[in-house]
């Protein structure tokens, strides 16, 4: 449940959730739109926006900033799960793995920069406890999830004193 001074913060928040079809992401923008804020939802399944395709990501979010005029936060729950053993998985799916779970992260943060960098806005990132330990059959997607973590410590203390909040 939200606080009542969450609630009362969103109401007047355009927020961004890169992989809000279902699941997390999907429950992101029912409490967003259920609380009145403005709440922009994109994945694949639901309008073609791929986080591993940085120009998807980049219009996308122009499109969000030239109808409000801003954004405040970004959330990314986008990712991809192949439960496979490492030896029998395709050159294909060790790709798409590593570019959704990763590039897409990195792809949502470089196109972010600018929009929060105006808004003083927060950018959320969502790994999995998979990140500190690799499970069998998990090791691209534990892999990725660990990657995640450090690379959310980093660009948090990079974009700080331009305060941006970057939490995952």
């Amino acid at each position: 449940a939200l606080t009542e001074t969450a609630i009362k913060k969103i109401k007047h928040k355009t927020v961004v959730v890169f992989g809000g079809s279902y699941g997390i992401g999907g429950k992101i923008v029912d409490i967003i739109r259920a609380e009145g804020g403005t709440v922009y939802s994109f994945s694949r399944s639901e309008n073609g926006v791929d986080v591993s395709n940085k120009a998807s990501v980049k219009q996308a979010l122009k499109s969000v900033y030239e109808k409000e005029g801003h954004i405040d936060a970004i959330v990314n729950t986008a990712g991809i799960l192949i439960k496979e053993a490492l030896y029998s998985m395709s050159d294909q799916s060790i790709q798409t793995s590593v570019d959704v779970n990763l590039l897409g992260v990195i792809n949502v943060a470089q196109a972010s920069y600018e929009y929060l960098k105006e808004s003083h806005g927060s950018l959320l990132f969502y790994t999995s406890s998979s990140y500190t330990r690799g499970r069998m059959m998990y090791s691209l997607y534990s892999a990725t999830k660990a990657a995640i973590v450090n690379f959310t410590q980093a660009i948090a203390e990079e974009w700080g004193d331009l305060n941006i909040r970057v939490n995952c």
